[in-house]
């Protein structure tokens, strides 16, 4: 669950106690006691469950109730604070292109974002994070969850989240590649795909390591993926883009060339350009006024027999 503007401590008897709602703010708590000393875990599969071991903890205090309530409310007010505002990240929940990128960026190719790690900064193998959603709203709540768990200050996340910004404006504002790519066609978008499977081995090819997608839409955002996240020299980009395009025309003419048979014929002059004339008037390539043409002949000849 993402961030709100508001979070209420529950209140049972005078008694308070941390509420489980909001999934973000119980791990925020729960990495704030485990900071302190506390021997608590730090991800949780809901919420509540966490929020159980927060009161918990607050009531095994030696401490009176005003004491137990006070520390609730600290803990709570610290762990607000501990976390980026979920409008911070609206670039990235807008855009699906963009979400993908940065998801499959934070995975596979964040050496490349971090030079120099802050003291303190928790690998992503050990952030618990679900390294296959199968769409947009997943990939973006395992975004949120790497900067929360990332163990680094706001500013170094505010300063890390500009620098991804900056590189995706980059990105998306160059000339798009595969812009002949449908996302809605399925079958251009498997051969897409296969055509960067079968290529994945060769020198200089954009990586698809991890990516397993399935559906039309999800395949699309995957190929996608594996070319904005793809670090190289432009020639080599440009070389493989020129390969890439001109396959999809080479199949699109074989398939265009089924159940069809080359017919040479030879025309006199006159009779070509009257032809070339006909097309024209309607508006049709040569082929096809001619299949035209003789499809009417040959159902007028079936009606006189």
């Amino acid at each position: 669950m993402l961030l709100s503007n508001r979070f209420v401590l529950l209140n049972k008897n005078d008694v308070n106690k941390f509420p489980g709602s909001n999934h973000r703010v119980v791990e925020s708590a729960l990495r704030l006691l485990r900071s302190r000393g506390v021997d608590v875990q730090t991800t949780v599969q809901e919420g509540y469950e966490g929020a159980a071991i927060i009161n918990d903890y607050i009531n095994r205090l030696g401490s009176n109730q005003r004491q137990k309530n006070d520390t609730l409310q600290s803990l709570l007010t610290d762990a607000q604070k501990n976390l980026l505002h979920i409008g911070e990240l609206e670039w990235i929940q807008k855009d699906e292109r963009a979400c993908y990128w940065l998801f499959y960026c934070i995975l596979f190719h964040l050496d490349d974002w971090l030079l120099n790690k802050p003291y303190g900064f928790c690998p992503v193998k050990e952030m618990n994070l679900h390294f296959s959603p199968s769409n947009s709203q997943g990939r973006f709540q395992q975004i949120v969850n790497f900067f929360d768990r990332c163990g680094s200050d706001l500013e170094w996340q505010r300063s890390l989240l500009a620098k991804m910004q900056n590189n995706w404006s980059a990105i998306y504002t160059a000339r798009k590649p595969l812009r002949w790519l449908d996302r809605n066609n399925e079958s251009q978008c498997k051969w897409a795909w296969d055509y960067l499977y079968n290529t994945r081995w060769q020198k200089n090819t954009p990586s698809i390591a991890g990516l397993n997608p399935t559906g039309c839409r999800e395949t699309y955002l995957a190929i996608y993926a594996a070319f904005d996240s793809w670090v190289t020299e432009p020639e080599f980009k440009r070389l493989f883009l020129n390969d890439f395009n001109r396959a999809w025309q080479q199949k699109k003419h074989r398939d265009n060339r089924q159940g069809k048979k080359a017919c040479n014929l030879v025309l006199r002059e006159e009779v070509k350009q009257k032809l070339d004339a006909m097309a024209a008037a309607r508006g049709m390539k040569l082929n096809q006024l001619v299949e035209t043409l003789i499809e009417n002949e040959h159902a007028k000849t079936i009606q006189l027999k």
